[in-house]
């Protein structure tokens, strides 16, 4: 799941490729701010 942080805060794995994970975050909180 793309919404799993590492405990020390980092990003950690994602199957598609850090950048991508990082792109969808900050999606999702950039939507749900605005809602």
């Amino acid at each position: 799941c793309h919404r799993v942080i590492r405990q020390a805060g980092g990003l950690g794995d994602y199957r598609w490729g850090s950048s991508r994970k990082k792109a969808i975050l900050g999606w999702e909180a950039a939507y749900f701010s605005n809602q």
